[in-house]
């Protein structure tokens, strides 16, 4: 390309004219914005794996509580399901 046809006005998607500098001007505020919504994602991003991570870590107190206290784990499902089964037979 040209340094003179640079320099030509452009058309538009709804046929106006545009000069390069406005164009800039649209090609940079797009640029921000894009900057701004990749932050947005980064940060979400990064709240959705410390909620991951609590959660992996939660699972594991679990695990580690029913294989250190077996007999409470059973204790509180059986009373879990006659509470249940009495709620459902009523």
């Amino acid at each position: 390309m040209s340094a003179t046809s640079r320099q030509q006005p452009a058309q538009g998607a709804e046929g106006e004219t545009r000069e390069p500098a406005e164009i800039r001007a649209d090609i940079e505020q797009t640029r921000e914005e894009l900057g701004e919504t990749a932050a947005a994602v980064a940060e979400k991003a990064h709240v959705v794996g410390n909620v991951k991570q609590q959660a992996s870590a939660r699972a594991e107190d679990a695990r580690n509580f029913a294989e250190e206290r077996p007999l409470v784990v059973v204790g509180a499902a059986l009373v879990a399901v006659v509470v249940l089964g009495r709620l459902l037979s009523r």
